[in-house]
Parts: C-alpha cells; structure tokens; sequence
C-alpha cells in the first residue's frame, strides 16, 4: 500500500514536471513565433556611404561605399530631386536643388528609418511660404521655389497660366505688380528684388481649372536667417 502510494506521488511530479517543461517550449516557441512575426515589418538597415558636394544650385550626392539600394527606399529631405538612378551603386549620383539649408538622405524599409546623408546647402533660391497674418499656412496656397536668375517672364495672368500649363515654369505661385493696364508682372523673389513689408500681389496656381487660380493681396516678411520669404496675405 505503501509503494502504492510513492509511486502515485511519483508518477503525479513526474507529470506535473512534463507538463511545465511543455509549457516552458510553448512559451518559448511562441516568444520566437512573436518575434519572427514582428521582425518582418522591421526591415533591414543599409551599409553604404554617400558623399555630397555642391555646384551652383544644384547639389550632386555620390555613392562612395557599400550595398546597392533601391531608389523607391531612399527619400530626400530638404530637396528637389533632379534625378536618381533606379537602382543606386557604386559611383553612382543623384542630383537634387536644395529647398532648405540642409539636406537630407534617408534609407527606409518597412519601420526602418535609417539616415545616410545630412549636408549643409547653400540656397540660391528662396522658398516662399505664403500664410495667414497670424503666421498660419494657408491651405490651398502652394508654398513655391523661386530662381531669381530664370525668373519666368511673364506679362499677364493669360500667360502665366498657359505656362503653368505647360509645366514651363518652375513654381506655381508668384508674387508681383500690377501694371498701369492692370495687367500682372513677376517680381524676382530676392532681396533685392521684394521689399520687406511691401505690398504685392500673388498668384496662386494649381492644379485644377483656371477658375481656382486666383489673386491675393499680401504683404512680404523676409526671415534673413531661415532665407524664407513670408507672403502674409490680407484678410
């Protein structure tokens, strides 16, 4: 009765030993499972190094060192990109027009973020913000780029909207005067060219049909240190 008894509590830790070596494995595997699972969204980090060097307005980024990447994983901050290869290797370049004092080259991959590039740039065109007098961004007033050596010229809104149709001109807004016939002229959006507080008239453009393309009456704010013209348009 006794050995009856010992091998019953024997046979009872025995099973309750199996049973948490079996939970342990379980949890175990579904630890891995979970991280497998959450590892595919990840994504992998890229070994490469790129150099930048800038001539005029134009800033020429090169693959120096390591992996090849996709172009559709690379996204450039603080630019317009000119052009880039599909596939992005060794000696390879891509040429972007700074809109912001610093550049910026990102690798991403699912939830990876990753950062190869960040370059000083020297603007030669000025970005245009076109906001409320409150400071606030204006929705439906494109923020353009302007080239104050190729400024288009234009005398009339006629022409600047077949232009902007086009796709001749390198920025959707302008800013301006009307002349004595009342007809729009550009103003080069430099320093030289536009008066801090000044009154001017823009043109919005977009995308849409000739009736959204409309004038405004704003004053210019210049911001020296972000190389920003503000249009703050009248309420």
């Amino acid at each position: 009765m006794t050995g009856g008894s010992s091998d019953r509590a024997l046979s009872s830790t025995t099973g309750m030993i199996i049973f948490i070596a079996i939970g342990a494995v379980l949890t175990a595997s579904g630890t891995y499972l979970m991280l497998e699972l959450g590892n595919e969204d990840i994504g992998a980090t890229a070994t490469v190094a790129f150099e930048a060097s800038q001539d005029g307005e134009r800033i020429v980024i090169e693959h120096t060192t390591g992996d090849s990447v996709a172009s559709e994983n690379l996204r450039v901050v603080g630019a317009k990109v000119v052009s880039m290869p599909d596939v992005v290797g060794s000696a390879s370049t891509i040429e972007v027009i700074p809109t912001a004092t610093t550049v910026t080259l990102l690798y991403e991959d699912g939830r990876v973020s990753q950062e190869l590039l960040s370059t000083e740039a020297e603007l030669t065109r000025l970005v245009v913000a076109v906001e409320d007098g409150n400071g606030n961004p204006l929705v439906g007033h494109t923020v353009g780029v302007y080239d104050p050596s190729s400024k288009p010229t234009v005398s009339s809104p006629e022409g600047l909207l077949t232009d902007v149709e086009r796709g001749s001109v390198p920025t959707p807004t302008f800013v301006g005067t009307t002349d004595e016939n009342g007809e729009f002229a550009t103003v080069p959006a430099t320093r030289e060219g536009l008066e801090s507080g000044g009154e001017y008239v823009v043109l919005t453009a977009t995308n849409g049909p000739a009736t959204e393309r409309t004038y405004a009456v704003g004053s210019v704010v210049i911001d020296d240190r972000e190389n920003v013209v503000h249009l703050v348009l009248s309420e």
